[in-house]
């Protein structure tokens, strides 16, 4: 245990210090797992992938935010009203009035 702990000091020191630190392979419970390039964990190894997670991030959101003003922009083009096409209205016809407030329509007559 005490080189283990000896080890994982000394990788948080050279880390610290800005140094390189190469790893050939990773044994654990889900055992070896191996990369074709080994990881490089320098802090600005450690800083450019987070930079890179962090714009792949606001992509994702850019997009997201882009599919919903669509999606908007869709359901504002069903929600248009056509204006009716008579011409000769007259006292007593019978109608749908929109009503702005809430944006839906209510039978009506003509006055």
């Amino acid at each position: 245990i005490k080189s283990c702990e000896r080890a994982t000091y000394t990788f948080i020191n050279e880390l610290e210090d800005g140094g390189k630190v190469k790893i050939d392979s990773v044994q654990g419970g889900s055992g070896e797992q191996k990369d074709e390039e080994p990881e490089e964990f320098t802090q600005e190894a450690i800083m450019k992938r987070r930079q890179r997670m962090k714009e792949l991030l606001e992509a994702k959101e850019k997009k997201i935010k882009e599919e919903k003003m669509i999606a908007k922009e869709e359901e504002k083009k069903k929600n248009i009203v056509i204006a009716a096409m008579k011409d000769d209205w007259k006292k007593g016809d019978k109608c749908l009035a929109f009503w702005w407030e809430d944006k839906n329509f209510y039978k009506a007559s003509i006055r």
